[in-house]
């Protein structure tokens, strides 16, 4: 996918990006490439959320939310979003039958999306659930 272009990053991207894994190398490289960057609100929380269960110290938690706030826009969960989750999570649904995958999307995957369809963004993330989605720029197994 040659030239700029708006990313939306999910969760997946994010905890590998500070995994500092493989994938999160290729988080990285896409981080650099875009024209633009966009974290949704709603993934801010799902990464607290995670570090606190694992029992990261609020500090360190801290640290992450503001790096992220500091190379990308955070994108709120406004009317546009909310009125598009309808089509976003069909098709993650849809997707999801498709490819096999057990478990339905999570809201947090159609926000996500959502969002990406909004700012004719690519979405990046490993989350099954995407797999194999126009526009998602895919760094699962």
């Amino acid at each position: 996918m040659p030239g700029s272009r708006t990313i939306v990053v999910d969760s997946y991207a994010w905890i590998e990006y500070f995994l500092g894994s493989d994938k999160g190398k290729t988080v990285l490289e896409e981080l650099r490439r875009a024209e633009l960057t966009i974290t949704p609100s709603v993934v801010l929380a799902e990464l607290a959320h995670k570090y606190f269960r694992e029992g990261m110290d609020a500090d360190s938690v801290g640290e992450r939310v503001n790096f992220i706030r500091s190379v990308s826009i955070i994108r709120e969960l406004d009317d546009s979003v909310i009125l598009g989750l309808k089509e976003a999570y069909s098709v993650l649904l849809d997707n999801a039958r498709r490819q096999g995958v057990r478990g339905k999307p999570a809201l947090n995957d159609a926000i996500v999306l959502s969002t990406s369809l909004i700012v004719d963004g690519f979405v990046i993330t490993g989350d099954r659930h995407f797999k194999g989605l126009d526009r998602v720029i895919w760094i699962g197994d």
